[in-house]
């Protein structure tokens, strides 16, 4: 375990406690929780270390998402699947994809899956990749620059 990424977890849960109603109301963390878990460099705990991630163990993961949820259950949820996003969808996307998802390692990702769907692309969410939809399983969401899609 990263007893450093754990402090820095802890550090953060006054600013996300603080923010947990919001975050509730708006259906998405506030851009001050958004931050302070950023500037943590928290949203880098799956990217590999090549791409200046943090490249955590499982162990690390869990204890540092369980101590965000401390604070607010709905922004610890969110890094959550943003890490685990990264780390599926780094790991079957071309490299060329894969480089620039990771470019920034703290960058926000969300995903959504579709069984039935015919393909899959990672698209930038600032040239609209989302068309205006609210996903159910990913509404108001992202504040970032990649989203995955169908």
């Amino acid at each position: 375990m990263n007893d450093r990424l754990l402090d820095a977890a802890r550090k953060i849960v006054p600013t996300v406690s603080a923010n947990a109603a919001r975050t509730e109301r708006e259906l998405r963390p506030t851009p001050e929780s958004v931050a302070a878990v950023r500037d943590a460099g928290l949203f880098a705990l799956s990217v590999p270390r090549e791409a200046g991630g943090l490249d955590t163990d499982l162990r690390t993961f869990v204890e540092v998402i369980a101590e965000l949820g401390r604070g607010c259950a709905s922004t610890a949820w969110v890094v959550g699947l943003s890490a685990s996003a990264k780390r599926l969808i780094g790991s079957i996307v071309s490299n060329t994809a894969r480089d620039a998802l990771l470019v920034d390692p703290n960058a926000v990702v969300c995903a959504s899956g579709v069984p039935r769907a015919p393909a899959v692309s990672a698209c930038p969410a600032a040239f609209g990749s989302l068309g205006g939809e609210r996903w159910r399983l990913a509404p108001n969401w992202p504040p970032g620059p990649w989203s995955w899609c169908r």
